[in-house]
This record gives C-alpha cells, structure tokens and sequence, in this order.
C-alpha cells in the first residue's frame, strides 16, 4: 500500500469569472465557450459562467462534461439512494421541506 496521493494534485483553483474561466479552457472549448457567451441572453450569462466554470474545474473529461450539460439541461440519469432510516423515508433532498 502507497501513501502516494490517488489523484494529481489540483492546479490552481479557476476564479469565477469569465477571464478566469478562458484561461482554464482549451483552445477548442473556449471557442464553444465564447461562442455561447455571445449568444446568451441577458440573464442567462450567469448560468452559462456556472456551466463552463464545472466545466474548466472537471478538467477535459467527456464524461464529466457530458454530466454537466445534461445536469444543465434537466435530463441528467440519476436514481434515488435508498432510505437509511423510517425518518428518511419521503425527504425530496430539498432543505426546509418534508
């Protein structure tokens, strides 16, 4: 057994920001990211930022993109996990609700 970390150790966090986040991108995505900044709607700017900030975060996964838009988009494949507990049982997740 290794004491070795399992992962590369994380760069640098990306800043919250559209220059933070085409910094973080590659060359190919940050033309699709300046593409759809240009074509966002006023109040859809900071959704898209959140987006492309998973997205330059994640690293170049087309896996942990392709979750990410499908999150985005509401059509992200998930299951419930199981009740640990009566109390659990009926929780939607949400906070402040039962």
């Amino acid at each position: 057994m290794s004491a070795q970390p399992e992962h590369a150790p994380a760069g640098p966090p990306v800043p919250r920001t559209i220059r933070g986040v085409r910094r973080a991108l590659d060359q190919e995505q940050r033309a699709a990211f300046e593409e759809e900044l240009a074509d966002a709607e006023l109040g859809a700017v900071d959704d898209l930022l959140f987006l492309w900030w998973g997205i330059a975060t994640c690293g170049h996964d087309p896996q942990v993109i392709a979750d990410l838009r499908a999150a985005d988009a509401g059509t992200l494949q998930s299951r419930p996990a199981d009740p640990v507990s009566d109390e659990a049982r009926g929780w939607s997740g949400r906070t402040g609700e039962r």
